[in-house]
């Protein structure tokens, strides 16, 4: 079983607009389901669905707005809310509040058409709302393809953020990055196969053909929006760690509103770029390593006369070492040692560069010097005692 938990991807601004649709959404449940069900039952609650969900046979009726804030039970509240609650900031940020609501009504709104549409080509529509099936014309309720519709988006600016999955399997538990490009179209592409397969709108009790195409409005609107809200700013260390702005060469995406002419992309300044190194270590301080992670090759292949401090520099090249990044890893220490030669872990760095030379790369002529500096001065007997081993092995 697999849960998403959060995503590693910081925003700038507050969330009002999110936060709030998460509080409307609650509060309409809490005044809804709640008291109808104690009153009356499922029944009675239903009844509600039936006036205030969408009723395919009135397409254009104010119930297609109304049915995005009703959900059938506790558990199709909270996976819609936090799912919201995970990728809402991020897009309320780059767009605005404004576009960010007009596009959260707007994939609402197209996404129940999508069902209609889709639902069109079967005779009879089956779902289940609480515990009383339906047959015959079923009120749409939920606010997942809204939803989808932010996740599209979310996808086409963010595709390379990492959405950080909760893997259990029995007394196996483990937490996962996973870019969103992988499993945001997983999640579609498995809903669309759903709906093929289910030769319908719905599968079961979930309309995956809404949320199918709130995803196809979402990624659409992304595409349209994207040159139109610019990416960030020169040397926008977010929109790097994003994917958003360009990561193959030195230049960076300028904004663009789609009024004359689009900017000619620009090297940064070196004010743009001491923005990245600051990013590298605030995310380094604050223990978000994989966004300095993503961030530091950019550092890297800039000729820059100011380092990274070295507490930061250190951590980066333990982080590579201890993921078998080899190249990544020798890199990075060795860029250590240059800015901090008598450094306090510069004993350590010359092991590690030591090990890397005489194993990874099969370079033991190269590797003695850092061997042997590790091997007399490094604090820990134990790495002393190692480093000299490693001399004495015919490989180094």
């Amino acid at each position: 079983m697999f849960f998403p938990i959060g995503d590693d991807n910081p925003s700038r601004t507050r969330p009002w607009l999110t936060w709030s649709l998460i509080a409307v959404n609650v509060a309409v449940f809490a005044l809804v389901n709640l008291p109808t069900r104690a009153a009356g039952g499922e029944a009675a609650l239903y009844e509600v669905f039936a006036n205030w969900g969408f009723d395919q046979r009135h397409p254009f009726s104010v119930q297609i707005l109304t049915s995005m804030f009703l959900h059938g039970g506790a558990a199709h509240l909270a996976g819609n809310m936090w799912m919201l609650w995970i990728v809402g900031d991020n897009v309320e940020d780059k767009l605005g509040r404004l576009r960010f609501g007009a596009l959260y009504l707007a994939g609402g709104v197209l996404a129940t058409w999508a069902y209609l549409v889709t639902s069109s080509f079967t005779a009879e529509v089956r779902e289940v709302i609480g515990d009383q099936a339906v047959q015959g014309v079923v009120p749409l309720i939920g606010a997942s393809g809204a939803i989808f519709a932010v996740m599209g988006t979310y996808l086409v600016f963010f595709p390379e953020a990492r959405i950080k999955m909760l893997l259990w399997f029995f007394f196996f538990v483990q937490i996962v990055p996973v870019r969103a490009k992988w499993i945001i179209g997983a999640w579609v592409l498995q809903d669309l196969v759903l709906t093929v397969l289910a030769r319908g709108a719905a599968a079961g009790s979930v309309a995956t053909a809404a949320h199918v195409g709130g995803a196809v409005f979402g990624v659409a609107a992304g595409v349209w929006l994207k040159p139109r809200v610019g990416g960030g700013g020169l040397g926008d260390a977010w929109d790097v760690h994003t994917g958003f702005a360009s990561s193959q060469d030195e230049r960076f995406r300028t904004p663009w509103h789609g009024v004359g002419p689009r900017p000619v992309s620009i090297r940064p300044t070196e004010s743009q770029l001491v923005a990245i190194e600051d990013a590298i270590t605030r995310d380094v301080r604050s223990g978000r390593i994989e966004s300095a992670l993503d961030l530091y090759p950019r550092y890297e292949s800039m000729d820059r006369e100011k380092p990274l401090p070295g507490p930061v520099q250190i951590e980066i090249a333990h982080e590579f070492f201890r993921r078998g990044l080899p190249h990544e890893a020798l890199q990075a220490y060795r860029r250590y040692l240059r800015t901090e030669p008598g450094g306090v872990d510069a004993e350590e760095a010359s092991f590690r560069v030591g090990i890397l030379l005489g194993r990874a790369f099969a370079e033991p002529h190269e590797a003695r010097p850092f061997l042997a500096r590790a091997a007399a001065r490094h604090p820990d007997p134990t790495i002393r005692e190692f480093a000299a081993s490693e001399l004495a092995r015919g490989g180094a």
